[in-house]
């Protein structure tokens, strides 16, 4: 097998891989298959492989990160770290605060970094089925397109909305309980985590959330970052019923 570009790439100078070597290849899919290094020049390394393995668990929590689009860097940071720590998914969120709009060929370039940094976070914390980054959606277009479950006892979808201030009854993360049937509880749980832009969202996207399902939590007493907020409700849902 021959890889060239990142991948070959990273195989040569990041991990400073020689003939011999013993590497680890991932589909995206679920699969994993041992591998070693043949030869490596300046545009490819080539590899011999042997049998691809499904080694991916059934997962315990189903989570999205709907992020608001923020700053580059940020953005960055939020995508990576979301998926190190067990986001199947991310959705792009196109909020009324956002300084940040993209339009034409700049969502196209930007949805190849951010899929390019899914796969290097994938790369790093060995998570062997690559999460789906989506264009950018406004809410009401992200609410329109995942109606909201007709029966919620027998549906393992939750929304949370990470609600730092503002006249909506919050409750702790730490306190939320979602109500399942306990004939689905082998399911995973499915959660969607919206998290607003730096400016946070708006009175009229707030409304909105809630009025399509999602229950407002909050991390504490102090108001996280929009880079933060979404991370420290997947390490605490992670926690709670995940595999930490």
């Amino acid at each position: 097998m021959e890889i060239r570009d990142d991948e070959q790439h990273y195989l040569a100078r990041v991990m400073r891989c020689q003939p011999g070597d013993p590497v680890e290849l991932f589909d995206g899919l679920g699969s994993r298959c041992a591998a070693q290094v043949v030869a490596i020049t300046k545009s490819s390394a080539q590899l011999t492989l042997a049998t691809w393995q499904v080694t991916i668990p059934e997962p315990r929590l189903d989570i999205c990160l709907i992020q608001g689009l923020c700053s580059a860097e940020k953005m960055d940071w939020a995508i990576e770290k979301a998926i190190e720590l067990g986001a199947a998914a991310v959705q792009v969120l196109s909020a009324d605060r956002s300084v940040v709009r993209l339009e034409g060929s700049r969502v196209e370039s930007r949805l190849s970094h951010w899929r390019r940094l899914a796969i290097a976070a994938c790369r790093q914390c060995g998570q062997n089925r690559l999460p789906e980054i989506s264009a950018p959606l406004t809410l009401e277009q992200w609410l329109r397109a995942n109606p909201r479950p007709l029966d919620e006892i027998a549906v393992r979808h939750r929304l949370l909305l990470a609600a730092p201030g503002g006249d909506a009854p919050t409750v702790p993360i730490s306190n939320w309980q979602p109500a399942a049937n306990p004939q689905l509880a082998h399911e995973p749980l499915r959660v969607d985590i919206l998290v607003g832009p730096e400016a946070g969202l708006s009175d009229a996207e707030t409304a909105c959330a809630l009025a399509g399902g999602f229950v407002a939590i909050r991390l504490g007493d102090r108001v996280l970052r929009t880079e933060t907020a979404g991370l420290a409700a997947l390490a605490a849902l992670q926690t709670r019923f995940g595999d930490f």
